[in-house]
């Protein structure tokens, strides 16, 4: 059973390297079905669904991961973005902060907690994010262009 195992996990892996995320979803499905107490299998199984735009399936994916003991910024920050992709801001941003809390220079992070901010209205606190992440990155183009954009269009400095 175990080489069927690591045989379905290749699969998987090189589906989801091809952009395959049906196929590499179908794969997880069964490894879970023999193997499901893995954090890692819930949460590259909602990396898929994330990349499938199936955000509420990928959020129960990355639920699962947490509770398996997933305490990595990983599921905390994929979990916030497929929140912020249903539109669930208030969420999203709580994720966010926990990746940002985990791991105090994740650039992505400050971006998309800025976009989320931006989403709620809140544009000083969205620029002050964007402008962390450019900071840390400064040749960070999606930060930039936050930056640039929430000046010009919110009338900030």
């Amino acid at each position: 059973m175990n080489n069927s195992i690591e045989e379905l996990l290749d699969k998987a892996k090189e589906a989801y390297e091809n952009k395959e995320y049906e196929k590499s979803i179908e794969y997880l499905d069964k490894v879970i079905f023999y193997n499901g107490d893995s954090y890692d299998l819930y949460h590259n199984r909602g990396l898929s669904k994330l990349n499938l735009g199936l955000y509420e399936e990928a959020i129960k994916d990355f639920d699962r991961a947490i509770e398996l003991g997933d305490d990595t910024t990983g599921s905390y920050y994929d979990r916030g973005f497929a929140k912020l992709n249903s539109g669930n801001y208030e969420e999203a941003i709580e994720d966010f902060d926990k990746a940002i809390k985990l791991e105090p220079d994740y650039v992505d992070a400050y971006n998309n907690r800025g976009l989320t901010k931006e989403n709620l209205g809140l544009y000083e606190e969205a620029l002050k994010d964007y402008k962390k992440a450019l900071k840390l990155d400064p040749n960070n183009e999606f930060a930039r262009e936050n930056v640039k954009r929430t000046k010009e269009e919110y009338g900030l400095k």
